[in-house]
């Protein structure tokens, strides 16, 4: 089959973009699973710096208690101090890389006022001076609300699953599962398109092979095969020849162009007409077989007379009215051992008497008819 060259173009440009799309399902699912370790190891990092942090301001308020009881020395209030500020500056720092902690509303502002009261203590406890009592008395209350805020974000905004934290997670999660699902309904729209596509080509190849390319009806050996198959199945049909008179002469006046168009109008009236009631083909030049599903004689004269009355209307070729005139002859088969030579034999006798006739109806085959000068050109067929 002769494909043009924009659609054989088009059919690789659809192929190569197969393996492209799935690709891009590789490479959101690949997207897909870095996207939930990462979600699920940023939220381990966010709660565990938010524990320790917590942890260490416990112990700083634990240390700074112990100190004014005189139990703890200012060098051990140090280390402890030193420690808390690395948990904070921890703490920070993954808020600032983590946009999940970003996002949670005032978690933020509330670890820089406890960093901001935490950094306020530096002066006093390394000026080697003693600490008052009252000054010992708000760091421990300071340390004590910051430890509550911190602990009520990690409760309510981080670990919990219905918490902000947990939401942007699934909401990040979730963009990339409809990457994958779009990914996934783009390439299956794709291979069914092209399966549609095979479909089409598949069904239009067939076409091609069992019709005649100038007329579009059936070709003359899927006919002959349609009639083979009539025959074994024993079926009862009727089988018709049909003839266009002085066809000869219109390609002698009006050259051969003028007799493709005056075959295509001819197809056109069989389709609209006898083509509703069995397979038209064309056996070649200017002779057709109808196949009709039927043996009622007086059924198949009224289908051949529709046609007939359509072809009554004059048809215009190149300002000329040209009346188009059939010689049609038939034989019926009643499924009792048929024989497609025969057969063909029998309607083409009868066809030829129709034309000797000069009659526009139907010629039945009668069984004292000649076939031997007909035989010889029908069994070529076969």
């Amino acid at each position: 089959m002769y494909v043009r060259p924009g659609a054989a173009a088009a059919h690789t440009i659809h192929w190569v973009l197969s393996p492209i799309f799935a690709f891009a399902i590789y490479l959101a699912i690949l997207n897909l699973g870095s996207t939930y370790f990462r979600l699920e190891n940023y939220q381990r990092e966010a709660i565990w710096s938010l524990v320790h942090l917590n942890t260490q301001l416990q112990s700083t308020q634990h240390d700074i208690q112990l100190y004014g009881l005189g139990e703890l020395a200012v060098k051990s209030l140090r280390t402890r101090y030193e420690l808390l500020w690395s948990k904070f500056d921890i703490t920070l720092n993954n808020i600032e890389q983590d946009a999940m902690l970003g996002d949670i509303n005032g978690l933020h502002q509330a670890i820089d006022e406890s960093f901001n009261e935490f950094k306020a203590m530096e002066n006093r406890i390394y000026s080697g001076e003693t600490i008052a009592p009252d000054t010992l008395d708000k760091w421990i209350a300071d340390l004590s609300h910051s430890h509550e805020i911190i602990n009520r974000f990690l409760l309510h905004e981080v670990a919990d699953a219905d918490g902000s934290y947990s939401k942007s997670s699934w909401h990040k999660l979730l963009i990339s599962l409809y990457l994958v699902a779009a990914a996934s309904l783009l390439f299956f729209i794709h291979i069914g398109y092209l399966l549609l596509t095979l479909v089409r080509e598949r069904s239009d190849n067939l076409f091609q092979l069992s019709h005649d390319s100038l007329t579009g009806l059936a070709n003359r050996n899927h006919a002959m095969g349609m009639l083979d198959e009539f025959c074994r199945e024993h079926m009862f049909f009727t089988l018709a020849i049909i003839d266009l008179n002085e066809f000869k002469q219109v390609n002698d006046v009006h050259g051969h162009p003028a007799g493709d168009q005056i075959l295509m109008h001819l197809s056109s009236e069989f389709r609209e007409t006898l083509s509703h009631h069995g397979l038209v083909g064309r056996l070649g030049g200017d002779e057709f077989i109808w196949l009709v599903n039927t043996t009622d004689r007086e059924l198949v004269a009224r289908y051949f007379q529709k046609l007939l009355e359509r072809l009554s209307q004059p048809y215009l070729l190149n300002e000329y009215q040209l009346y188009l005139r059939l010689s049609a002859g038939a034989t019926t088969c009643h499924g009792d051992n048929p024989n497609p030579k025969s057969l063909m034999a029998q309607a083409d006798a009868a066809m030829y008497s129709a034309k000797k006739a000069r009659s526009p109806e139907i010629s039945w085959y009668k069984p004292d008819q000649a076939l031997e000068k007909n035989f010889t050109s029908i069994i070529g067929i076969f």
